[in-house]
């Protein structure tokens, strides 16, 4: 690829453009613009003048105002949105210059065409604090969306084709990607930019809820259209930072596959692994990163994929006070304490007691994607993260932690240990004590149902109070 003297993001209203633009303004090299080429404005809203040019000069030689804002950024690269609805011959342009680093942003139809629809009703565009969201509810009318999902489907066809029609590359990022860190990084690579970000930063919150179902007045008639679609929409991930087949563990000498949950024992369950491999002549390293035909070949002669689950609240508790208070931080959320006081209430002074509720609320952000902060598999329902592994190879035993004796002796005895297997439970059943801190109030375990409502009904966990 030539090197870019520019950039374009190509996508529609409501993708995230907004989010992707200011993550790409980050990197020193890069510098975001907005929509220069709105025909109501240059840059932002109001804005009628740019590099000193107007909208009528801009109008007139679009390519010769480009020309001007690349001449006005020496050493950087300048980069701007471009959207259905804007100038056509800059659309044209952008799609064929080999100077232009091209991303295109998508979002599902239906999200993007419900989240305009509430803008639209809320005058509200972006949404930086939690507590100023104006959260309202649309009537979903089918004509419409489908004229509406013709529009969007005539645009990026007419823009990749120009793009293939003349050769030229681009970088697709679709709209759950933007809580990506290595996709955020890599296409601000491909843009030009010389350095990474270290961490995606919550800067611009999502609007509304995760589900279209909840966003509409007349649900009924959203799900009746939708089964009627002919094109699937794909599943959400379990997590984007979470793959079934990397996170998978084998111990040497045992036929066993370990499919660990995230957030529940996670060392103490390698250390039980290591044990077992001990006890069977072993090394002191576990096997992790496997492929599938791996997989299949330990599955065929004789090994089972085991897991571990523990009720809601006890997990999300546990991987609360490691992350905030016990110094387990994982890559990305080094700033979680900062984030839970600056944008989630927490007094300066949080205990793991005063702390909790304002977690609880980033942690069902996160999860619904209303911040684009990591969304880290230790926040994900386990049932999400079973069904990922499911996806790769059959799960046969599922160990609870309310059972944890019972269910690792078994386990033990299926590693053929079972005459030693005393001493591979006990450090896995201590690693699985409720915790005592902070207390699991009704309230508290209601808004812990709110967040992982699948793992109480798919995995029959009642509560706790």
């Amino acid at each position: 690829m030539t090197a870019p003297r520019y950039f374009a993001i190509f996508g529609v209203m409501r993708t995230g453009s907004n989010l992707l633009e200011r993550t790409l303004d980050r990197h020193e090299k890069l510098v975001a613009l907005g929509e220069l080429y709105n025909p109501a404005f240059i840059g932002g809203p109001g804005e009628e003048t740019a590099f000193g040019a107007t909208i009528e000069d801009r109008n007139r030689d679009p390519v010769g105002f480009l020309e001007k804002v690349i001449a006005a950024h020496p050493g950087q690269i300048p980069g701007f949105r471009i959207f259905m609805g804007h100038d056509r011959r800059m659309l044209d342009h952008a799609a064929r210059d080999p100077v232009c680093a091209r991303i295109v942003l998508t979002r599902d139809p239906v999200d993007s065409f419900l989240s305009l629809k509430i803008a639209q009703q809320t005058q509200q565009w972006m949404v930086r604090k939690a507590e100023n969201r104006r959260l309202a509810k649309v009537e979903f009318n089918a004509g419409e969306f489908a004229d509406y999902e013709a529009r969007l489907r005539a645009h990026y066809d007419g823009v990749r084709q120009t793009m293939r029609a003349a050769g030229m590359p681009w970088f697709e990022v679709a709209y759950d990607d933007l809580s990506d860190l290595a996709t955020l990084n890599g296409a601000a690579r491909y843009a030009g930019a010389d350095d990474a970000m270290e961490a995606v930063e919550p800067r611009i919150l999502r609007q509304n809820p995760p589900r279209a179902e909840d966003k509409v007045t007349n649900p009924e008639a959203l799900a009746e259209y939708l089964s009627t679609r002919s094109a699937a929409t794909p599943a959400r991930k379990a997590s984007p930072q979470f793959t079934a087949l990397r996170s998978m563990l084998v111990a040497r000498g045992v036929e066993a596959i370990c499919a660990p949950i995230p957030g529940v024992a996670d060392a103490a369950l390698r250390d039980f692994l290591m044990r077992a491999q001990a006890l069977s002549g072993g090394d002191d390293k576990l096997v992790e990163g496997l492929k599938g035909k791996q997989i299949e070949r330990r599955r065929g002669r004789g090994s089972f994929v085991f897991s571990l689950i523990r009720h809601p609240a006890d997990r999300i508790r546990d991987v609360y006070m490691r992350f905030v208070f016990g110094g387990e931080a994982p890559e990305g959320l080094e700033r979680l304490r900062a984030t839970l006081i600056a944008d989630y209430g927490a007094p300066a002074d949080m205990t793991a007691e005063t702390g909790f509720d304002a977690f609880l609320d980033f942690v069902g952000d996160a999860i619904a994607g209303r911040i684009a902060a990591p969304y880290h598999p230790a926040f994900a329902p386990q049932s999400d993260l079973l069904a990922a592994y499911a996806a790769e190879t059959a799960v046969d035993f599922v160990a609870r932690a309310e059972t944890i004796a019972e269910d690792a002796a078994w386990i033990a005895g299926k590693l053929g240990h079972g005459d030693r297997g005393e001493a591979l439970v006990s450090a896995l059943e201590a690693a699985l004590i409720p915790p005592e801190t902070p207390a699991m109030t009704p309230e508290r375990e209601t808004r812990v149902r709110e967040i992982f409502a699948k793992d109480y009904g798919r995995l029959g966990y009642k509560p706790l109070n």
